[in-house]
């Protein structure tokens, strides 16, 4: 008998998700599997993300060409805690460019964090629909002159070893990488040190096997709505401008919380 889930996604569409067929003695055959004539259980309230993307400028990343201000802090709402962000644009001007632009565009809602095979960091930045990710993907922007170290809890841009690669992969450094500057890595924020626990956590989780974790290329094919079916996945669930005009109180207290600048 096949198993047909249904979710919504933004603007009250229903979309129908197939299981994926169990591959034997795969991590896939742990999901979406149901005795026959039996319920699902119970699952905790994952909130499906209700993205409000029609015209949206998510859509056009061309237009993602505007100045950041010289200095600016975010928080990173993910779902094991708040996280903020500092960024400097004269640490990298491209690329604090456009994490500025993803943060305005809340591009980073209820984007999963993935399996990566880079030792010490943490990886995120595919968007929830894959088909979001696509179009930013093809819009690299130009390398930067790597001005800050990429000591621990610094963000940097994933890339290739050619050059004007990046586009909105990220990580974040959770102990010091060094070795990456003199490949071109060049960091644009840097998390509050009294939050890098909750990232630590997080990386713990996804390392320990006692959880799925998507890789980016599950992402980049399907997006977040089969993890959000099956659970609760590791991500950021939002992500506020602390410079905006209406954020919750709760992170406008977050941002007040601690100076950055060092």
């Amino acid at each position: 008998m096949r198993l047909v889930f249904f979710i919504l996604l933004g603007c009250n569409e229903t979309q129908t998700v197939e299981p994926k067929t169990p591959e034997v003695n795969g991590p896939v055959a742990l999901r979406n599997t149901l005795p026959v004539n039996e319920n699902p259980p119970a699952k905790s309230k994952s909130p499906v993300p209700k993205l409000r993307i029609k015209d949206s400028d998510l859509f056009k990343p061309y237009r993602a060409n505007k100045a950041a201000p010289d200095q600016f802090s975010a928080v990173l709402s993910t779902s094991k805690g708040d996280v903020l962000i500092y960024s400097e644009r004269i640490w990298a001007p491209n690329g604090v460019d456009r994490l500025y632009a993803l943060l305005k565009l809340d591009y980073f809602e209820q984007s999963a964090f993935f399996k990566s095979p880079a030792i010490n960091t943490l990886n995120f930045g595919m968007h929830a629909l894959p088909k979001i990710t696509r179009k930013w993907e093809k819009t690299t922007f130009k390398d930067d002159p790597v001005r800050q170290p990429n000591s621990m809890g610094t963000l940097s841009f994933a890339r290739t070893s050619l050059p004007h690669t990046r586009s909105v992969r990220l990580f974040v450094n959770l102990s010091d990488n060094r070795q990456l500057d003199a490949q071109g890595y060049a960091p644009v924020a840097r998390v509050a040190s009294e939050d890098m626990g909750i990232l630590k956590k997080i990386d713990a989780f996804i390392n320990s096997g006692k959880i799925e974790v998507p890789t980016r290329k599950e992402l980049q094919k399907d997006g977040i709505k089969p993890w959000l079916a099956d659970g609760d996945p590791l991500r950021i669930e939002k992500s506020y401008l602390c410079n905006a005009k209406k954020i919750p109180e709760a992170i406008q207290n977050k941002c007040a919380s601690t100076p950055l600048k060092r």
